[in-house]
């Protein structure tokens, strides 16, 4: 449980008082225990004077001179005992005499008459006066200094303690009460009310006010330095933080610079790449539809064989407008979203690799969780397939999974120098998520390279081969349409790629 300062304080003088109380009371018992000692002793010393007075040298008393004494008054209670055993210890145990000069009639029927004649008997032993029922027993000794017996008094105003406790207590809650108001009053002024505005000024701190600030009251003790060093820490703090934006907002631009140079570059880069290859594609058609059109500038062509040459150069005109239609579809246009149709674009980047895949004999297969199939152009139409429409950055997405075909590709020929392999994706559509995963039987990769592949400017290429980018472009995207990607290899174990694009964020 938290208790604050101000109850923290009030308890502590609270409880100082009474500690000072409580030794003072320890004290004074101990002087009235003393002082009622002081006074039974000169009770009992009176007591044997006027007993040796009336008494001969054979230890007779003088009974009527003893009672007759003027002193007797000042006592409670008293009881003369003769023990002659303290004389003669053949006679242990007998008592041989007994007065009461006040009278027994006020003593009840449980007075404690045999402990008191033990009380005597151990004062003899042990040469004091011992306390005994509420009164003190000691010696009495005839003129020539022998033991007769004892005498126990007990006095009439003896100080006892709770009347002294009951004079002390209302001014001792008094005092408790005035002491502990001005400490409080005294300190709320000076310390609590200083620490408090302190302590709601760091807790704006926290929440990352550095404008606040305490007033200073001119004080020159260590409150008011105090004051002084927070005043100066939070204003200092506050000119930290001012630069430290700056600094950061200044860095930030500086990576956003450097993030559209590294696109850049590596776009520049893919369309080197994408320009030898379309130029791959488009070279053979444009040589066969030359052939053709050398054939039918013959006059004597026979009019059938005209109509199969004219057919070839229509296919061959067909197949350049296919290739022509799938660069522009991964053209980079307007950042604006639009409707994405996943096959089209997964369709428009295999086609734009078509000429390695038959180059290096690399096999694609597509898989929709379930089932799995070989790729041929237009298989990603297939009505087995129901992937879904959403809204996203199709030609951004379209670059992004050439890169991924491109490195596969490119991790085949390594691993298949003669040519084979197989590469694929497999598209599951989840509750909420379209989820796809890239895969190839290559070579695959270490951890501590795996845990690298997606880092700009990284590649496991030779130089000049490969610019680093694609797997950082393709992060790029992915987060743009709010998704996620992972990677996972293992050496011998080919490569897979997962990328999960959120639908419902996709279509806002």
């Amino acid at each position: 449980m938290k208790i604050s300062l101000r109850w923290t304080l009030i308890l502590g003088v609270a409880l100082a008082n009474a500690l000072v109380f409580g030794l003072g009371v320890a004290w004074l018992s101990t002087r009235v225990e003393l002082e009622n000692k002081k006074l039974f002793a000169g009770y009992e010393s009176m007591v044997s004077a006027n007993l040796a007075a009336n008494m001969n040298p054979a230890g007779q008393i003088w009974s009527a001179g003893l009672l007759a004494w003027p002193g007797w008054p000042a006592y409670q209670d008293v009881l003369l005992v003769h023990l002659p055993e303290l004389r003669d210890p053949r006679r242990a145990g007998d008592v041989g005499l007994m007065l009461n000069p006040k009278g027994s009639w006020h003593r009840g029927v449980d007075f404690p008459e045999q402990s008191i004649i033990d009380a005597v008997r151990s004062a003899h032993r042990e040469g004091r006066s011992v306390s005994v029922a509420g009164g003190l027993a000691s010696i009495i000794r005839t003129p020539d200094g022998e033991p007769w017996g004892g005498a126990w008094v007990v006095s009439e105003k003896p100080i006892e303690d709770a009347t002294w406790l009951r004079w002390m207590l209302p001014w001792f809650a008094l005092s408790v009460l005035l002491l502990t108001g001005l400490t409080y009053v005294f300190t709320s002024r000076l310390l609590l009310a200083p620490l408090r505005r302190l302590s709601q000024a760091s807790d704006r701190v926290a929440r990352g006010d550095f404008t606040v600030r305490v007033p200073e009251e001119g004080r020159r003790d260590e409150i008011g330095n105090l004051e002084r060093t927070f005043n100066s820490m939070t204003a200092e703090v506050e000119g930290f933080g001012s630069r430290l934006k700056r600094e950061v907002d200044e860095a930030t631009a500086a990576v956003r610079r450097a993030e559209a140079a590294a696109t850049t570059q590596k776009r520049l880069a893919a369309t080197g790449e994408l320009a030898a290859g379309i130029a791959h594609e488009i070279n053979n058609p444009l040589g066969g539809m030359l052939n053709a059109v050398e054939v039918l500038e013959r006059e004597s062509l026979p009019e059938e064989k005209r109509r199969q040459y004219l057919e070839l150069v229509r296919h061959g005109l067909e197949r350049i407008q296919r290739i022509a239609g799938g660069v522009l579809l991964l053209a980079p246009r307007s950042p604006q979203t639009g409707a994405v149709d996943l096959a089209a674009t997964l369709e428009a980047s295999l086609g734009l690799v078509r000429h390695r895949l038959d180059q290096q004999g690399v096999r694609v297969w597509i898989g929709d969780g379930q089932a799995e199939w070989e790729y041929s152009p237009g298989a990603l139409q297939d009505a087995r397939l129901s992937w879904p429409v959403f809204q996203g950055q199709g030609d951004e997405l379209g670059q992004g999974w050439l890169n991924l075909w491109v490195n596969s590709l490119d991790a085949l020929a390594t691993s298949h120098p003669e040519g084979g392999g197989r590469m694929g994706v497999h598209v599951e559509r989840l509750p909420k998520v379209l989820r796809l995963t890239f895969w190839d039987d290559g070579p695959g990769v270490d951890a501590a390279t795996l845990a690298r592949a997606a880092d700009p400017f990284f590649s496991t290429k030779d130089v000049g081969q490969g610019t680093g980018l694609g797997l950082s472009f393709l992060h790029q995207v992915v987060d743009a349409h709010r998704g996620r990607i992972s990677l996972e290899s293992e050496p011998g174990k080919g490569f897979r790629v997962l990328v999960e694009l959120p639908l419902e964020e996709a279509a806002r």
